[in-house]
């Protein structure tokens, strides 16, 4: 029984710790990329979005924002979690990398980048350390 505890919480925590990478630590990537090297879009439209306060401290968005270029329209859909004390209201102007175009975000995701980092990191340890409590469970030796 012990075994097949340890097996599910590393199956269950390992999904969500490659969920959390995929779709939190990607934009964030991205982001970081253009940081201090961007620019508003000007033909940047944003497509749907919301921003959902959790517990009155936690920010989850989701978004879709496009940008014509003169070849071709980019499009890009992102998910954004962040710890904002006050909530309220998100700039949501479309913006660009200066020397990548295809590469756009939100103003809001630049303007909240460190705090964005310092979370990811948080989230991402915690997740980490589930994985070492399930191999522990999994190899630990037994108690005499």
């Amino acid at each position: 029984m012990k075994i097949l505890k340890g097996l599910f919480t590393l199956i269950v925590v390992g999904i969500l710790l490659a969920a959390l990478t995929y779709f939190v630590g990607k934009p964030l990537l991205s982001d970081w990329q253009m940081k201090d090297n961007y620019q508003v879009a000007q033909a940047g439209r944003l497509g749907d979005g919301s921003c959902k306060v959790k517990y009155g401290l936690f920010v989850l968005c989701d978004i879709s924002i496009e940008s014509q270029l003169p070849t071709e329209t980019v499009s890009k859909t992102g998910y954004y979690f962040f710890v904002d004390f006050g909530g309220g209201d998100y700039s949501v102007r479309v913006i660009e990398d200066k020397s990548n175009p295809t590469n756009i975000s939100a103003q809001f995701a630049q303007d909240k980048l460190i705090n964005r980092l310092i979370s990811f990191v948080v989230v991402f340890g915690l997740f980490f350390l589930g994985i070492i409590g399930a191999l522990k469970i999994l190899f630990g030796r037994a108690p005499a």
